[in-house]
């Protein structure tokens, strides 16, 4: 642990650990980008076999949305291990987006369970 001109503490992650770090970031800017363009693909085949809006199509935004939210958490990862001097920022700004992506997915997954149910009652009552 170092100090900055501001009396700051600060935290430099050692060469093997960037290099840990690195390659997480690496990986998750792969994952990222296709994801962005597997749901580009999934919303844009289901514009010409579905009529209106289509469960396709949102999966296909919600896809991407995750894919460019661990594209940023990439490059926030990517700055930890390839900077000097502002490590635990760049971590919690990663992190911060990691806690979102988990949010978005918490959400979608609840409301897609509460939907199952829903559809299941009226099903089973309509029987």
């Amino acid at each position: 642990m170092s100090t900055d001109s501001d009396s700051q503490p600060t935290y430099e992650f050692s060469a093997p650990q960037n290099t840990v770090i690195g390659s997480l970031a690496s990986f998750m800017k792969v994952f990222g980008i296709i994801c962005i363009v597997g749901g580009v693909l999934l919303i844009l085949g289901s514009l010409f076999t579905a009529k209106g809006l289509s469960p396709d199509q949102l999966q296909g935004v919600f896809v991407v949305i995750i894919g460019v939210l661990q594209h940023r958490a990439a490059r926030a990862f990517r700055s930890v291990a390839t900077t000097q001097g502002n490590d635990i920022p760049h971590l919690m700004t990663a992190l911060g987006i990691l806690r979102d992506i988990y949010k978005i997915q918490v959400i979608v997954m609840i409301a897609v369970f509460l939907l199952a149910i829903v559809l299941g009652v009226i099903v089973a009552g309509n029987a």
